[in-house]
């Protein structure tokens, strides 16, 4: 039988975005979508590893994270700043 997947609830956003923070919001984001790791990193093109370490500690590279963000419908903004 499948393992059953709890999901997470959304981080608060209200935090500062680092890395681990980032994780958690991908690890949020996949388990509400009901999709275990081997299968998500398979749609993200990424390896299991790979995935499970950016949902834990953030560890890996920002190409990767933006990569399986992209795959999984979590959107990164970047707004504009004042010029001086």
């Amino acid at each position: 039988m499948a393992k059953r997947i709890v999901a997470i609830d959304t981080p608060d956003f209200g935090e500062e975005l680092d890395a681990k923070l980032l994780g958690k919001f991908i690890r949020a984001r996949r388990t509400q979508m009901n999709i275990d790791i081997p299968t998500a990193a398979m749609l993200c093109g990424v390896a299991p590893p790979t995935l499970h370490g950016l949902e834990a500690n953030g560890s890996g590279r920002l190409e990767t994270a933006l990569k399986v963000c992209a795959a999984l419908g979590v959107r990164v903004h970047v707004e504009p700043w004042e010029e001086k």
